[in-house]
């Protein structure tokens, strides 16, 4: 690969990055999955973390509503990499890894020790947000544009968690600014000032 062709692959590799958090966001508030005001966050190594209201693993408690909240939960997560992957096929894999493993670890509460189980349900969630990125791409695409127009900026104070350590310059985008555009494209979106789980 020469130089002029590794460029343009990392820089479509970073711009991916908007693509991977407008999926997550977009099919999250398909599935009444609140938004949080901290919203939407890209940087120039092409890491990104968006803020909605999602399961967490470590709570075994298995009502209906606990599984379903999981299994909002994955295909949001899911939707993630699709997304990116329709954007940028040759995307990396490690680009999901902190989702994949997250999305193990709630297979797992959902059918302990059972792999053959675990499979089904990730496959079927997994098609189901294939199918709502193919059916919502236009929404994805146009978040994403949104959020890479924004000026870069210094990493925002106490984003240090997720994107490297604040070495890089940053494009966001709060609830509020993503819920406004979502909204114009008929998704209906509710912003949260803090981190609750779905209801």
């Amino acid at each position: 690969m020469s130089g002029m062709q590794w460029h343009e692959c990392r820089a479509r590799y970073v711009k991916s990055a908007a693509y991977h958090e407008a999926g997550h966001v977009v099919v999250a508030a398909l599935q009444r999955l609140s938004l949080q005001e901290a919203g939407i966050r890209v940087d120039s190594d092409g890491s990104g973390v968006s803020h909605y209201c999602h399961r967490l693993p470590g709570d075994r408690a298995k009502s209906g509503s606990d599984q379903l909240e999981r299994e909002r939960t994955i295909i949001a997560l899911h939707a993630g990499a699709i997304s990116q992957a329709k954007f940028f096929p040759d995307c990396p894999e490690e680009a999901a890894a902190s989702d994949r493993k997250t999305i193990c670890e709630l297979l797992e509460e959902m059918h302990p020790a059972n792999h053959t189980a675990q499979s089904n349900a990730n496959a079927k969630l997994q098609g189901k947000a294939g199918e709502m990125v193919s059916k919502n791409w236009g929404a994805i695409k146009e978040l994403a544009k949104a959020l890479l127009r924004k000026t870069s900026q210094p990493p925002a104070k106490g984003g240090a968690d997720r994107l490297h350590g604040g070495r890089t310059t940053e494009k966001s985008m709060s609830g509020s600014e993503a819920k406004e555009l979502l909204e114009r494209l008929g998704i209906c979106v509710t912003v949260l000032a803090t981190l609750r789980r779905p209801q």
